[in-house]
C-alpha cells in the first residue's frame, strides 16, 4: 500500500533526513520557491543502516526540481536495499552540499 512523507525544504547545511518507514520509492512532487532549478538527492542505506553524509556520500538517484516544481511518478518501485534517505542542494553534482537560497518548498514522496 502506498504512503506518503511530507517535507518542506530550508536554507541552512542540508542534512540527510530519514522516510521512516520507506524502501520503495513511487514518486514525488515538488514545489520550488527557488530562482534556479534545486535538485532533492535520495539515497538508500542497503544493509548497513548508517545515515549518509551530504557531500560525501554518493546519492543513489538525483531528481531536478525546476522552477515550474516536478511531478514524477512511476509504475514501476525503485529500490535500492535499506532506508531512504532524501536532501536537497543547490547543484546536481554528487559532492554538492550547498544549501538552497530561499527555501519553502514543498515536496511530498510516495512510497512503500
Amino acid at each position: 500500500m502506498a504512503r506518503s512523507y511530507h517535507a518542506t525544504t530550508v536554507v541552512g547545511a542540508p542534512v540527510a533526513t530519514l522516510i521512516n518507514g520507506a524502501s520503495d520509492f513511487l514518486g514525488i512532487n515538488a514545489t520550488s520557491a527557488e530562482a534556479a532549478a534545486y535538485f532533492i538527492k535520495l539515497w538508500w542505506s542497503g544493509n548497513t543502516n548508517v545515515a549518509p553524509t551530504v557531500g560525501t556520500t554518493v546519492p543513489k538517484l538525483t531528481l531536478a526540481v525546476p522552477t515550474t516544481g516536478l511531478n514524477f511518478h512511476s509504475n514501476f518501485p525503485l529500490n535500492n536495499g535499506g532506508l531512504v534517505y532524501w536532501w536537497a542542494t543547490a547543484n546536481a553534482a554528487d559532492s554538492d552540499a550547498t544549501a538552497l537560497t530561499a527555501g519553502g518548498s514543498v515536496l511530498t514522496v510516495t512510497f512503500d
